[in-house]
C-alpha cells in the first residue's frame, strides 16, 4: 500500500518552492523510501521529480500482465523504504 503526502506552498518564491520540495525528496530517497513529486514543476527537480529514479516499464506482451500490478517493476516502486529499525 502506498502512502501519500500532499503540500501545498502559501508563501515563498518559485524558487524556494522549488529548494523546499528539492529537500524534502532528497531527505525521503537518503532514508531509503521511494519518492515521486506530482506538480507542475518537476522538471525543475532532481531525477525529474522522482521519476527518473523508476523508469517506465518496457509494453507488455500480455495485456494481464499491465493490469494486475504484480510486475516487477510495480513491486520495485510499491515496495516500502528502509524503516531503519523504527516501525511507522
Amino acid at each position: 500500500m502506498a502512502d501519500r503526502a500532499e503540500c501545498e506552498a502559501h508563501a515563498g518564491t518559485p524558487d524556494e518552492v522549488v529548494q523546499a520540495v528539492t529537500a524534502v525528496l532528497e531527505a525521503l530517497w537518503h532514508g531509503g523510501f521511494k519518492a515521486v513529486a506530482a506538480c507542475g514543476f518537476e522538471d525543475e527537480l532532481p531525477a525529474r521529480g522522482g521519476i527518473g529514479r523508476y523508469p517506465c516499464p518496457a509494453p507488455a506482451l500480455d495485456e494481464s500482465a499491465v493490469t494486475s500490478g504484480t510486475g516487477t517493476w510495480w513491486k520495485n516502486l510499491m515496495s516500502p523504504g528502509k524503516r531503519k529499525g523504527r516501525n511507522l
